[in-house]
């Protein structure tokens, strides 16, 4: 027997909620971590502290932006604490959002296959949550409280794709 797929306008709606999500993505990486790389590793700093190293052991001049450094790495670990803990709450906020999205795409791929518009609520809900989830950590870190809005938000709407998933399966088993 098989399942027959034929795309309809509310399988749209699941591919915007994706694109947003990807979108996401790729701004909290050039937005937020960006913009605490400049902040934190310029590169008089970089040039201060790495610049002679790094010019006898590679023999170019040290770059800004800290890289590869990504938070508990050589560079940071000179940063004012202000700085170390300004640069890894953003991180974190990235980080956290790169370790959900696979399992939030194929949670709501899968579960959109047969509840194409509960899908797609289940992927603006996760935006929207990591919106908040990365605004409040980014900023504040942990001991901001209002994070736990935006964990707990995408935690339901992940619950909510796994349950999709799960119907969506049993749904195209059931067939015929």
């Amino acid at each position: 027997m098989a399942y027959s797929l034929t795309l309809t306008p509310e399988h749209g709606w699941l591919l915007l909620s994706l694109v947003l999500i990807a979108a996401e993505c790729i701004t909290i990486g050039f937005s937020v971590v960006g913009k605490a790389r400049t902040k934190v590793f310029t590169k008089q700093w970089m040039e201060t502290h790495f610049g002679k190293q790094h010019q006898e052991q590679i023999g170019a001049p040290v770059s800004h932006f800290g890289y590869p450094d990504m938070g508990n790495g050589r560079y940071t670990e000179k940063l004012p604490y202000n700085d170390w803990l300004y640069f890894n709450n953003a991180q974190r906020a990235h980080y956290n959002l790169i370790e959900q999205i696979t399992t939030a795409f194929i949670l709501l791929l899968v579960g959109g296959i047969a509840y194409p518009l509960y899908a797609a609520f289940c992927g603006f809900t996760f935006f929207i949550a990591r919106i908040l989830y990365c605004f409040y950590v980014s900023k504040e870190g942990a001991k901001n409280k209002l994070r736990g809005i935006g964990a707990i938000l995408g935690d339901i709407a992940l619950l909510g794709g796994l349950m999709l998933a799960v119907l969506s399966g049993f749904e195209i088993i059931n067939s015929k």
